[in-house]
């Protein structure tokens, strides 16, 4: 019988080949087997790495008080996987010292580098590793019989082991037959780019299609693992058949394992989230349970018991949204908790190794199914072969270590398909080949040894050199170069990142011109425009022939109709409550406000932090409540906030002694019918009266400015409409509405003030105008009355001159006449189904519905939809009325 030493993960197309070579239906007497699995027959055996890890941490822990530079190390695996890959290379060039390069030494261990102190401690760990017999039962060095190669031959085929190639090459001098797998001598190339990764793997989809090349002609070989799931995804959307040589994945089981290992170490609520969501029992959960235990639930034993954490809460000032939300959630987590409560106290009660390992695995066969039995074969391997070297707890940390991110390597048939595979797995050449991601970075893609033992390290050593390695790497992957009659060699010019890639050097050698390669994509610009039935349009969003809503809601639409009418037509939501948001703290800034102007009227600025912790007191202790887990969090933020309004009360403070205004209705609720079949609802934060005069006052988190552009586009409608609404509610004449901001800004004060080539230095009073300057309402006057603002220093636009008061004003009458026709359009669009998709600018900045819409145009900047030729300014185009 004869022995041909060949790749597993290619045999079976290369077997093929040669049936076809032959024209025959069978190979008979032949035992195939990889290279490396028949050398590994001739030198002694050694434990397994993972075997080793432990070994090597179980010997070294103990001693770390004897390695001042390196023993603090000892704990982590990271470090103890360097010293075994290490110590393992250094007894291999023991075993193959004969067909090493250098042999002018007689023990390995004395030719480590020993000058520096952290070179002596490292000599020290590889002798005490290298000299145990349990590790390393014999280093003798190995001397095959070459007297005899009749029944034995061997393919070229990529070797990853250095020491493999030497033991090949030598063989090969020997009389080892080669039988090659078939190649093309001169083939022809092409080196084309395409913008990113996404087009690149496209294009070729495409010109597979146009050129209508069989799908078994084709050779994929990607030069970066990322480019295995775009293939999947872009063949699989172009129809084409396609089969991987081998490709890892991430393992299933092990993800499993690891999970349930980490929630046994842990016993915390994070672990448990993470197992889980890792699928480690058989048992379906939501997101709703898991956030709500990441909200409330503080130890792993609260889960086997049900909670009544948020209904008992004893002040609640959520809205109507996030009141639903959690009382879901607890409802779902207390459905949850008898589920899984058994294996809650299993992993509560279980601390021995073995017994969690044992646990572990018989969980994971109770879920595997028989897609996945050999990922369950590698995991009861693993576990049964170091098991009998766990004693205590912290050796589950090692378990853990070598059970996370673990891989495993899948392959699906090539027969009749493009084969995809990679630089390490030579197939029989095709007529068409595409080599992808061949750039500066990934070709030719050889990997220095990093970490302790870098190459700077091993160049001081017997070990084989960088630049034999890497001349050995060049020469096994001169396959690549005749693998097809026609190579043609890809890359982009963009990575994910959007950073710029260079051609390959290697390449550029073989081909004289680099050209792009051609991708019909699709028009990103194209909007499509969707429309409703009026009959439809009807139901969805009037109620009784009338539209109702906010003023906000209506606001959305005109910034985004589609998202309107996900959100207030089809009534889309994420049903997510997950953190303290900052419309949390505005609501506790916004009763601040409001309890201090009830109480104390126009002296409410005067209150102190004191007053306003006692104010806000029931709020602080609700959240304390609602967020258990960010208790120091919760308390920053809220102090935080106590300091800010302390600060914007000083302008508050100085604000009510220059207007003879007073705080009148705060957070003031209304329905309104003014406009022409809508219904509006809304609250105003502040109104405010002066014997027959008013202002209204919005609170805003950041500053804020009107625009008369956004106001006739409709996406700024708000101020204006609270302001004509109080108009006709209070009968009242309107003088303003302003937008003032909670948020302290930042004041630049120079060093010194220039003017007219005087120079001054800046004051105090200086700094008090700076700060109002900065705090100042924003917002339109509609009146010149003096006593808005005495000295023209907090309200925006408000000007003083020799003459007294200048103002720049808006027309009342102008004002109202837009905002009708804009609520006029509002309804005639929505009665006719209008939903498009063109968003203007900002819409889809905090959209939760990118996802649905696609929208992958330009966002517009807001345009004016009604009164374009009539200015809201007042005085025929003048700016100001003194």
């Amino acid at each position: 019988m004869k022995t041909l030493l060949i790749d597993s993960a290619t045999r079976d197309l290369i077997a093929i080949n040669q049936l076809f070579k032959e024209n025959c239906a069978s190979l008979t007497n032949i035992k195939w087997m990889p290279f490396h699995a028949w050398l590994h027959d001739f030198y002694p055996q050694f434990m397994s790495k993972e075997n080793q890890l432990i070994y090597v941490y179980k010997k070294l822990a103990p001693l770390a008080y004897l390695y001042p530079i390196y023993g603090k190390m000892f704990s982590y695996p990271q470090f103890i996987q360097q010293v075994v890959n290490f110590t393992q290379d250094l007894a291999l060039s023991t075993i193959f010292k004969e067909y090493l390069l250098d042999q002018d030494w007689d023990n390995i261990i004395d030719t480590l580098p020993n000058t520096l102190e952290s070179e002596k401690e490292l000599k020290k760990i590889i002798e005490l590793c290298l000299t145990d017999s349990n590790l390393y039962p014999s280093l003798n060095p190995l001397s095959l019989d070459f007297t005899n190669f009749n029944n034995i031959a061997s393919t070229n085929s990529f070797s990853t082991n250095i020491y493999d190639t030497l033991v090949h090459e030598k063989c090969v001098l020997n009389g080892l037959a080669i039988e090659p797998i078939q190649s093309i001598q001169n083939p022809t190339y092409t080196y084309r780019h395409a913008l990113n990764q996404r087009i690149e793997v496209e294009a070729i989809a495409q010109e597979i299609i146009n050129r209508k090349l069989l799908a078994e002609d084709i050779i994929i070989i990607p030069f970066d693992s990322s480019y295995y799931d775009l293939i999947e995804q872009v063949f699989n959307q172009y129809h084409i058949p396609y089969g991987f040589i081998q490709r890892s994945t991430i393992s299933p089981m092990f993800t499993i394992a690891s999970s349930l290992l980490r929630l046994y170490i842990n016993k915390d609520i994070p672990s448990l989230i993470d197992a889980l969501d890792s699928h480690a029992f058989p048992i379906h959960h939501t997101n709703a349970i898991t956030h709500y235990m990441s909200q409330f639930i503080s130890s792993l034993k609260d889960t086997t018991i049900p909670s009544n954490h948020y209904t008992s809460l004893s002040f609640n000032f959520l809205n109507t949204n996030e009141d639903k939300i959690l009382i879901n959630e607890e409802k779902e987590f207390n459905e949850f908790v008898p589920l899984i409560k058994p294996y809650i106290e299993k992993a509560l009660e279980t601390s021995n190794p073995q017994t969690i390992c044992n646990d572990i695995f018989n969980q994971c066969v109770s879920l595997s199914n028989p897609a996945n039995q050999s990922d369950l074969y590698a995991l009861k391997a693993l576990l049964e072969d170091i098991c009998p070297l766990l004693e205590t707890s912290n050796d589950l940390e090692l378990v853990l270590y070598l059970t996370e991110n673990k891989t495993q390597s899948v392959s699906t048939s090539c027969l009749g398909r493009v084969s995809i595979t990679d630089k390490t797995h030579q197939l029989p050449s095709r007529k068409i080949a595409y080599i992808v991601g061949v750039n500066q970075k990934s070709y030719p893609g050889f990997i220095s040894e990093s970490g302790i033992f870098d190459e700077e390290y091993r160049f001081k050593t017997p070990l084989i050199s960088m630049q034999y390695r890497f001349n050995s790497y060049l020469k096994q992957l001169k396959w690549i170069e005749h693998c097809a009659n026609e190579i043609n060699f890809t890359y982009p010019l963009l990575d994910y990142q959007g950073k710029k890639t260079e051609s390959s050097f290697e390449i550029e050698s073989l081909v004289i011109d680099i050209t792009e390669l051609p991708c019909i994509s699709n028009d990103n610009d194209m909007i499509e425009k969707h429309k409703l039935t009026s009959e439809l349009a009807s139901a969805l969003f009037f109620t009784d022939g009338k539209l109702k809503g906010s003023v906000s809601s209506f606001e959305k639409y005109f910034s985004c109709q589609y998202a309107y009418f996900l959100k207030y037509g089809l009534r889309v939501t994420d049903f997510k409550f997950s953190e303290l948001a900052s419309n949390t703290i505005g609501t506790i800034q916004h009763a601040i406000l409001e309890e201090s102007c009830k109480r104390f009227g126009k002296d409410y600025a005067k209150i102190n932090a004191d007053t306003m912790k006692e104010i806000s007191i029931q709020y602080y202790e609700s959240l304390l409540q609602l967020f258990p887990k960010e208790k120091e969090k919760t308390t920053l933020i809220y102090n935080k906030m106590i300091d800010n309004l302390c600060t914007t009360f000083e302008f508050l403070k100085d604000m009510e002694l220059q207007t003879s205004f007073v705080p009148t209705h705060f957070e003031y609720k209304f329905t309104s019918d003014f406009f022409e079949n809508i219904t509006l609802q809304g609250v105003i934060d502040r109104i405010d009266f002066s014997y027959d005069l008013l202002r209204i006052i919005d609170y805003k988190s950041s500053s804020k400015t009107l625009s008369e552009t956004s106001i006739k586009a409709g996406v700024q409608l708000q101020l204006c409409t609270y302001l004509i609404l109080a108009k006709y509610l209070f009968d009242k004449k309107t003088v303003g509405a302003y937008y003032y901001s909670l948020k302290n800004e930042n004041i630049s004060l120079p060093a010194i003030i220039e003017s007219k080539e005087v120079y001054s230095d800046w004051s105090s009073e200086d700094t008090i105008n700076a700060f109002n300057k900065s705090h100042q309402l924003s917002g339109w006057t509609l009146l010149p009355e003096d006593t808005l603002d005495y000295n023209a220093s907090h309200i925006k636009n408000i000007r003083l001159n020799k003459n007294g008061l200048s103002f720049t004003l808006y027309d009342e009458t102008s004002i109202e006449e837009c905002l009708k026709e804009l609520y006029k359009l509002l309804v005639e669009q929505l009665t006719d189904g209008c939903i498009e998709v063109n968003p203007v600018k900002n819409a889809c900045t905090y959209c939760m519905y990118k996802t649905i819409c696609r929208f992958k145009g330009q966002e517009k900047d807001p345009e004016v939809l009604v009164l374009a030729d009539t200015s809201l300014k007042k005085g025929s185009g003048k700016d100001e009325v003194e």
